[in-house]
């Protein structure tokens, strides 16, 4: 068994350990000694690091003032900081710019007309709910596309109407010819009517007199009326028609830009024909020239350059269109199709078979104003409009001849001059017409028939009592083959992802839309149709999205299903089964995508569970309940997207839940002009504007009635607060080293570093550049000169009046003071800072080294002894427990002994 062994000897009495611990602490002096050391040289080499950084801290501020960013830095100022604030670059050149603001930003928003006691109460009738992402049919050209690109001068008008009145027209804000048809229409002083039709501007003069002629001049020295084709209307006419701004020219025709009309080639066959002789020829636009054609003239040399004799491409007699004509002859169909990747036939509408051995292609002329005839009923157009015979509700009758109608506005605009008391507009979707019966009569019923199929294909056929006919969706076709992908589902895209299609045979494949797999809905249709599944991709008759048709004929039933939660299938409306629909009047089973959401609802529904079923599957709007000012509730929808790309197109099919538009998605915008330069506008989702040729950044708060004029100037502020901080900075190394270096002569007191050499060379280094001559920095010599100065106490101090007014008098002087290269005022600065904290080799750095080795030696020391002062401490407590068993066996030897003598006296006295 073990032994005990107390800290206090048992037979002497003497506290061991106590006295072991107290030999020990009196040797361990010189390692306690040696530790302190060690504590204060860490201390030392934080307050090294410590200044070390404020070295740093000085030497990046001072850099700040060798950015010559710092010295052009701009100050923008606004002279109705209410509705239009700024802040400049240092890019943008001094000088004033005036600003318009033409229009705020607003997300598309509509509201239920019919309200409900609560979100829980039914609705009451079946309906359905459309909300599309396009197919708008207000449609005007931009006035920088006219005159072949030049635009039109932005300034006022002076209109004369045949009483003699006069008004000057500001049409510097528009934009469009829409803004040009609206702001004539609004003027006051003059009764004249302005309308577009798909060539030129008309006047109609509504004052019923004949003391004046209906007159347009420029003012001044503009040329606005001229470039709108409206200069020199001087008639004693009713009417009066501008020139025409798409005139039937050739050689304006053959400018007109490709990109403007959607032209798209591919990567390698941009356009297939097939002949009569069965023959055919794949064309690549991009083999000679890797641009590819860019105007319809370079189009057309290019297609007759490789036609091989076997057809030409020529411009139409009235210059508006492409004729393509077979040469060959036999009994096969002259066709032409869009090759991979490309969008050439389907843009020009000339992918089918010909007529005659000819395929005319769709108009090349952009119309001024509305949409063109041929891009409605999904892209077939509407069929040729003849006669449309009106009855407003007082009796009175009209027949108007739409025949010559090229656009939709056209339409309007001709029904509108009927002479019957009706207002033809487009509705509030904004996808068809809305007729309004203006008579007040109660006589008869608002007609709208037409002795063919006019009235239907228009959508507004009529015989009712009602005052307002809200005619059908016309579809415009906004999608096709050149479309982007990434500017479907509101801009969104379909996103990167996969998704599924299985025939109804049972057979999948897979559809991966990647970064850069498929740029365009035609590259996607192509590679849909690549698939080893049996259906059939196309453009929807719709024209808002592609469809995809079941061939396969099998037992089950065609459908697509996202990849996981990418919703790329979703995205592009064609996720879920195929249904049985009538497509080009053939009985299929197919899924129709498109921008188009739509939900049906029933009489048992209630606002709440649709609220939850938009919201839970809608693509394009977000659903909600609202309480007007009756305390009733309305369903409300609010688009994804803010701005004009998130305009929603939303009808409903039940009049109990009629929503109306409460705000049209638009874009803010603006124009921007300096005193000499041209007007520009500007467009912003939420009214933030970044324009890169100044420079400016904008942002737009209220409308104002005036031009908001922005004064930009030199911003000295800049230079002062670099200043500023330079001073700031160092006077905190100040700080730092009056922490450090400080002597207390009551207490004896001393800084970490009081005495030291470090010290004294930062005073020196940086004392002698501040306040001393600067030398090859250019005509200004010292840091004083520019309004920086040393004080009394070694710390900086700014003059910001004596440095501004340096660089009013002289900036080049003061930008080569702090920026000149290698003998620059700061780039002195930078050499200070290197010598004292640099990288390599610095002061402070190998003062840092040398107390780091010093610590790591005295470590080791402090190590050793400590092993030698443990080994002692054992000798010592071995030799005490030693001499304690030696002096307990001499006392048990002492009584043995005693032991002994008592025996012998006991013996002796015996005998």
């Amino acid at each position: 068994m073990g032994r005990l062994q107390s800290s206090v000897g048992l037979v002497t009495g003497t506290n061991i350990q106590s006295t072991v611990d107290q030999l020990i602490a009196f040797s361990g002096q010189p390692r306690d000694r040696l530790q302190s050391n060690i504590t204060q040289l860490g201390q030392q080499q934080n307050a090294i690091a410590e200044l070390t950084a404020s070295i740093i801290g000085v030497q990046i501020a001072g850099k700040s003032l060798a950015s010559p960013d710092v010295f052009q830095s701009r100050k923008a100022t606004s002279s109705d900081t209410d509705s239009l604030s700024a802040t400049a670059g240092s890019s943008v050149s001094t000088g004033s710019y005036e600003i318009r603001t033409v229009q705020l930003a607003a997300t598309h928003t509509a509201r239920s007309q019919r309200s409900f006691s609560s979100a829980t109460a039914t609705l009451g009738a079946a309906g359905k709910i459309d909300i599309a992402a396009g197919g708008f049919l207000e449609q005007t050209t931009p006035l920088g596309e006219l005159n072949l690109g030049r635009g039109v001068q932005r300034g006022s008008i002076r209109l004369t109407d045949r009483s003699g009145r006069t008004a000057d027209i500001d049409l510097s804000n528009a934009r469009t010819v829409d803004d040009v048809i609206e702001t004539i229409n609004a003027a006051s002083g003059v009764r004249v009517r302005a309308t577009a039709d798909a060539d030129r501007i008309t006047l109609q003069d509504l004052s019923g007199l004949t003391v004046s002629n209906l007159r347009v001049e420029d003012i001044g020295l503009g040329e606005t009326a001229a470039d709108l084709g409206l200069s020199g209307i001087d008639v004693a006419a009713n009417e009066a028609h501008g020139f025409d701004l798409n005139p039937p020219n050739s050689d304006a025709a053959r400018l007109t830009s490709l990109s403007s009309l959607g032209i798209k080639f591919g990567s390698g066959t941009d356009l297939l024909a097939t002949f009569s002789d069965g023959s055919s020829l794949a064309l690549d636009f991009n083999a000679a020239d890797a641009a590819g054609p860019s105007t319809v003239g370079e189009l057309l040399d290019a297609i007759n350059a490789q036609a091989n004799g076997k057809f030409t491409a020529s411009l139409s007699a009235e210059a508006d269109r492409i004729v393509f004509a077979d040469l060959t002859t036999g009994s096969s169909d002259f066709t032409l199709a869009d090759g991979v990747g490309a969008a050439v036939a389907s843009t020009l509408r000339v992918d089918r078979e010909a007529t005659v051995g000819e395929i005319v292609s769709r108009s090349i002329v952009k119309p001024l104003r509305g949409t063109s005839l041929e891009d409605l009923g999904g892209g077939k157009g509407l069929a040729a409009l003849t006669t449309l015979d009106l009855q407003t509700r007082d009796g009175a009758t009209a027949s108007v001849d739409l025949s010559t109608a090229k656009t939709i506005q056209q339409v309007a605009d001709l029904i509108n001059a009927s002479g019957l008391s009706l207002s033809v507009k487009l509705d509030d979707s904004d996808t068809g017409l809305r007729l309004r019966d203006l008579s007040g009569g109660t006589t008869a019923n608002f007609v709208i028939s037409s002795g063919d199929s006019t009235a239907n294909t228009l959508g507004i056929a009529s015989d009712s009592a009602d005052a307002i006919v809200d005619g059908r969706s016309l579809e415009r076709q906004f999608v096709d083959r050149s479309t982007t992908l990434a500017s479907l589902n509101q801009g969104r895209g379909p996103g990167v992802g996969s998704f599924t299609i299985t025939d109804s045979a049972g057979k999948s494949s897979a559809v991966n839309i990647g970064v850069s797999a498929f740029a365009t809905v035609g590259e996607l249709i192509d590679g849909i149709n690549a698939l080893s599944v049996d259906v059939e991709a196309k453009i929807n008759e719709r024209g808002d999205g592609i469809q995809l048709v079941d061939r396969a004929s099998g037992g089950g039933r065609l459908k697509v299903v996202d990849f996981g939660a990418s919703g790329s299938a979703k995205a592009l409306g064609i996720v879920g089964e195929a249904t049985t629909q009538t497509i080009d009047g053939e009985s299929v089973s197919a899924i129709v995508g498109g921008e188009l959401d739509s939900f049906e609802f029933s009489a048992t529904d209630t606002l709440e569970s649709l609220v939850t079923r938009i919201n839970e599957t809608g693509r394009f709007a977000t659903a909600s309940v609202v309480i007007d000012d009756s305390g009733n509730s309305r369903l409300q929808l609010l688009s994804k997207k803010a701005g004009a790309a998130g305009r929603l197109s939303i009808d409903s099919t039940s009049a109990g839940l009629a929503i109306a538009t409460t705000s049209r998605g638009q874009d803010a915008q603006i124009s921007i002009s300096s005193d000499n330069g041209p007007e520009r506008f500007l467009s912003s989702v939420d009214g933030v504007f970044k324009d890169d040729s100044t420079g400016l950044a904008l942002t737009l708060k209220q409308l104002s009635d005036d031009p908001v004029r922005i004064t930009v100037d030199k911003n000295p502020d800049a230079v002062t607060k670099a200043a500023k901080t330079f001073v700031d900075q160092y006077n905190k190394l100040v700080d730092k080293l009056n922490s450090l270096t400080f002597y207390n002569a009551d207490t004896q007191e001393v800084g970490l570093l009081f005495g030291t050499s470090e010290a004294l060379r930062i005073n020196l280094n940086y004392g002698k550049l501040l306040s001393g001559q600067v030398r090859g920095a250019g005509d200004i010599k010292s840091f004083a000169a520019v309004g920086i100065r040393l004080n009394d106490q070694g710390k900086l101090e700014l003059d910001s009046d004596k440095l501004v007014a340096a660089i009013e008098s002289d900036s080049t002087a003061v930008v080569d003071f702090f920026t000149k290269k290698d003998t620059g005022a700061i780039a002195q600065l930078d050499k200070v800072a290197d010598r004292l904290a640099g990288a390599n080799s610095s002061l402070l750095i190998n003062r840092t080294e040398t107390l780091g080795l010093k610590i790591q030696r005295n470590t080791e020391r402090v190590a050793a002894m400590n092993q030698r002062l443990e080994s002692e401490r054992t000798r010592l407590l071995k030799s005490y427990y030693a001499s304690e068993a030696a002096i307990a066996k001499l006392q048990s030897n002492q009584t043995a002994l005693d032991s002994i003598q008592s025996y012998s006296s006991y013996t002796s006295t015996q005998q």
